[in-house]
Formats: structure tokens, C-alpha cells, sequence
């Protein structure tokens, strides 16, 4: 565990390098290239760069504001811990540049969005060392932000009327406990309409001692490469893929989570897959049951019907550290950083 001092010294060392700066590095590696911003930055990029394979308008501020986020936080940082005059100076320069911004969403995009947002809240909510001068500038910038995105949240994100149980943005967690030994099981179970968040519902990461054993290597890579077909494709997920067909909409509707009261050891969640596969699929329901059983067990039953009998395939992937063990239709995992004497951790 570093010391404070050691921490201080630290946000010192890189303060001082950020006030030094001219312009800021935006590293945009998920697509190789790298832009020098101007500071302060007073308004969104709205130049359009060339993306190999990319024609739809990349979204160069999300990865923009990411990189300011981390500058104003280092420096509000060393203003805060280590009261220096001259890292002030920068920082309300940066605050009363990302104030005048004309607006903060793309579109319907909201994580570049969100970034701007928790730049403001941050600097309104903490640092009572700001003059009340920009301190109301970045109020009024919030309030425009706010009035701005409210219509498009309440469009995206209004639950449905009634009483049918709902899932918004959100992943299912299940956990044993938090002590290292103990499991943690996370399901995906998102409506986003973020292209980033993939049709995954129901596709589960079990983790325990730090790392997550049963693994989910599905995210989004830009460029058009056999990585991006893998990551994007039907055997990046362990949702089941119905005659062959994967997810295609962000549709999951959770049943029911709870702890069972005649056996407070068991949690159990059931959630409903249904609607986020596409018709060619031929299902007419798609279940997904787990029980988190004690500290040692989890228990995955899907139900798949359809009009006629329907193949199901499924696709496990494991820590990239695990070795495997495959014997009579069974698959042991072992991590030899662990002693060797210790017995397996799964059995698929």
C-alpha cells in the first residue's frame, strides 16, 4: 500500500507535467490513431477524421473527454491535497472552457455525454475552492445538460406500465460473499441502446480469488478485423445460440432474484430471453435459471421451447491463465498459480 506521501508526491509529479502541456493527447487506440487538442478545449470536435472501415462519423469525443476527465481530476486533485496556486490556475481554465461548451451529447450517444456530465458534478460538488464565479457558470452548464438530455433519457428509459417486473441498464449480480474465496456471478442484463453494450443477456462471468474464472471476451473492436468478427460474432457469449442464432435486441425481462427462505445459503434469479432473439431463431421462450449455491457451486439451467425442436450450442470460455481438462464430456479447470494441490475450481 503506498503512503500519503508517497501518493502526494505522486499527484505533484503528474500535475506539474499536465500544466506544462499546450495540448492535450488523445490516444483513440481502439482505431490506432492519436490527436493533439488544442488547450483549453472550448467546444466539441466536430471535424471528421477518416477511419479505415469505419463510414458511419466515429465518435471522436467520447475518447476526448475521457482524456479531459483525467487531467481536470489530477489537477482538481493537486489544488485539493496539495493547495498549489499555479495547477489552479490550469484547472479553471480547463472548468470555465467545458462550462461555455455549447452542449455535451452526440446525438443519441451518451457516454460522451455522461463524461462531461461527471466533469461538472465533480468540480460543483467537491471543490469548494473554485470561486463562486465559476462555480455558477458550471451550474448553469449542468442545468443546460440536464434539460437537454431529459426528454431522450425519459424516451430510452421510461419503464413500461403496469406491474411486469422491469430491467434497465443493468447487469444481475449474485454473490457468496466477499472474502477471496467466496463466488461472484454477474449476468448480463442490459436495454442499453449503445451499440458498445452487445447482446449478451443472460451470458454470465463467474469470478473468485481475483480473477473471473468463467469469462466473457465480447466487447467491440472498431476495426474491421477477425478480432472484431470473434468479439462480435455468436461464440464470444455463453447465452445459448438457437439454431444458430444469437441475440440480436437488448430485450432481457428479470422474473425474479432472491435468496430462498427455506435455504438463505441459495440464491436463485430466472430471467426471460425471449425477446432478444430474432425470429429465425424459432422460439417461442427462452429461460435462463442460475442458483449461486453456498460458496462452491453454481447451477445454470436454460429452457429453450419452439414450435419444433430447435439445436442450442453453446460456447464457455474461460481465464486466459486456466488450463483445461477435458474427460468424458466433462471440463476441469486449473490455474497453476495457485497450489497444485488445491482441487479444481469449475466443472463444466
Amino acid at each position: 500500500m503506498p503512503s500519503a506521501t508517497h501518493i502526494q508526491s505522486e499527484i505533484d509529479r503528474r500535475a506539474k507535467h499536465l500544466c506544462r502541456q499546450r495540448v492535450l493527447p488523445v490516444d483513440y487506440y481502439r482505431i490506432r490513431k492519436r490527436l493533439a487538442v488544442p488547450l483549453p478545449i472550448l467546444a466539441p470536435l466536430t471535424a471528421s477524421y477518416p477511419v479505415r472501415n469505419f463510414t458511419a462519423r466515429y465518435p471522436w469525443n467520447v475518447w476526448l473527454l475521457w482524456a479531459l476527465e483525467d487531467r481536470i481530476e489530477t489537477l482538481g486533485a493537486a489544488v485539493t491535497f496539495l493547495d498549489s496556486a499555479a495547477v489552479g490556475t490550469a484547472v479553471v481554465a480547463d472548468l470555465a472552457a467545458l462550462a461555455a461548451w455549447p452542449g455535451y451529447r452526440e446525438t443519441n450517444r451518451a457516454l460522451a455525454f455522461a463524461h462531461a456530465v461527471r466533469i461538472l458534478w465533480v468540480a460543483v460538488t467537491q471543490w469548494d475552492w473554485l470561486d463562486a464565479g465559476l462555480q455558477t457558470r458550471l451550474h448553469a452548464a449542468l442545468e443546460r445538460a440536464v434539460a437537454d438530455a431529459l426528454p431522450l433519457s425519459d424516451r430510452l428509459y421510461a419503464p413500461p406500465s403496469g406491474d411486469a417486473p422491469i430491467q434497465l441498464n443493468a447487469a444481475l449480480v449474485l454473490r457468496s460473499g466477499h472474502a477471496p474465496e467466496n463466488l461472484a456471478l454477474a449476468m448480463g442484463l442490459s436495454r442499453s441502446p449503445m451499440s458498445h453494450v452487445q447482446c449478451d443477456n443472460g451470458s454470465l462471468v463467474l469470478g473468485t480469488a481475483g480473477r473471473w474464472w468463467l469469462d466473457d471476451p465480447g466487447y467491440q473492436q472498431y476495426l474491421r478485423t477477425a478480432e472484431r468478427t470473434f468479439t462480435l460474432g455468436p461464440s464470444a457469449h455463453n447465452a445459448p445460440v438457437i439454431n444458430a442464432e444469437a441475440q440480436r435486441h437488448k430485450r432481457p425481462t428479470l422474473l425474479t432474484a432472491m435468496r430462498l427462505s427455506d435455504a438463505p445459503d441459495v440464491q436463485f434469479a430466472l430471467v426471460d430471453l425471449t425477446a432478444c432473439y430474432p425470429p429465425e431463431a424459432g422460439v417461442t421462450q427462452v429461460w435462463r435459471a442460475v442458483w449461486l449455491i453456498g460458496r462452491t457451486q453454481l447451477l445454470v439451467c436454460d429452457q429453450v421451447q419452439g414450435a419444433t425442436p430447435v439445436p442450442v450450442a453453446y460456447h464457455w470460455h474461460g481465464h486466459p491463465e486456466l488450463y483445461w481438462c477435458i474427460q468424458q464430456g466433462e471440463a476441469l479447470w486449473w490455474l497453476f498459480s495457485f497450489a497444485e494441490t488445491r482441487p479444481p475450481l469449475a466443472k463444466l
